[in-house]
């Protein structure tokens, strides 16, 4: 049954759909759990270094008191990013029924195919609610026609040869159907009905399906282009930062104040880039689900 059968390809894509975007949510997931964990011990360890020369006289009590705040505010974001964890590992467990990720996902620049050239309205006829309702319209249609065939139930004739005392016998039946007691009207209107009901609602199908694939490629379009100007604009620097800010500080070239709020900076500019990447593979899932092209992917990933 061809029905069955989309419907059964609906499914599946479905759960493989949300199967990858369990697996993108958790490895977004640790990746924030990382840099929250290593800007609370980066300020920790801050903090122990201010107390000391705080001691000694070198740091000022409004320094000190700077690096405990931005400490307590960093014991906020890392029990945040823990929970949030937590979340995407009970997700990928009910998804997948593991707590982690039998291999790594697909390099971020992965996500697209060697060559995006198909627009939205060449994949329109692959979508799976675009095929259901075009089934539908066909079982439909077939209806009418069955309860067109019994309104419109032709005469028979039949011939019966028998032999009685030895005698051959033959006989003609004739069958005509008595429209004026049963012309079989409501079941074929009730048909029709339907077969309209059905195209109407196929040609809104149409439309809803075309509307979301245009939406759906313009937004994986849109976010690549973010997450890939993320990348031009921050490149090895965020890396290097760290460094950096830490010996312009020791060397007294920046401000307590303004080192703290230096790498708050920087983690919020790296967890942008986590935020960015995470949305932009969601989104690619979400168009090749619409689109139908989700194993089509996964093969050429597997070729490659």
């Amino acid at each position: 049954d061809q029905l069955a059968q989309l419907r059964g390809d609906k499914a599946r894509a479905r759960l493989l759909a949300d199967s990858l975007n369990a697996l993108v949510a958790h490895a977004a997931a640790r990746e924030q759990l990382a840099a929250a964990r290593e800007q609370a011990q980066q300020l920790s360890d801050l903090t122990d270094l201010i107390r000391r020369r705080e001691q000694a006289g070198d740091v000022g009590q409004v320094d000190a008191q700077l690096a405990y705040l931005s400490l307590g505010q960093a014991q906020q974001a890392l029990a945040d990013a823990e929970s949030a964890a937590t979340r995407a590992a009970t997700e990928l467990r009910q998804q997948l029924a593991s707590q982690q990720p039998a291999e790594a996902l697909p390099a971020a620049d992965r996500w697209q195919a060697s060559a995006l050239t198909d627009t939205a309205s060449q994949r329109l006829p692959a979508n799976f609610d675009l095929q259901l309702a075009e089934q539908q319209l066909a079982l439909a249609e077939r209806g009418v026609s069955v309860a067109d065939k019994q309104r419109n139930t032709d005469p028979t004739l039949g011939l019966r040869v028998g032999q009685e005392g030895g005698e051959n016998l033959w006989g003609v039946d004739f069958s005509l159907p008595l429209k004026f007691f049963n012309t079989g009207k409501p079941g074929y209107e009730a048909a029709l009905a339907d077969s309209e009901a059905r195209r109407a609602l196929l040609e809104k199908t149409r439309n809803d399906i075309q509307a979301s694939l245009d939406g759906a490629l313009s937004d994986y379009r849109q976010r690549r282009q973010r997450w890939e100007t993320w990348q031009q604009l921050t490149g090895d620097s965020l890396a290097r930062s760290d460094t950096l800010l830490k010996r312009v500080w020791q060397q007294g070239e920046l401000t307590t104040q303004n080192y703290l709020q230096a790498l708050n900076q920087r983690l919020d500019t790296r967890l942008a880039g986590i935020a960015l990447r995470d949305a932009m593979q969601q989104a690619w899932v979400q168009w090749l689900y619409e689109s139908a092209q989700l194993n089509d992917w996964l093969n050429q990933l597997a070729n490659e």
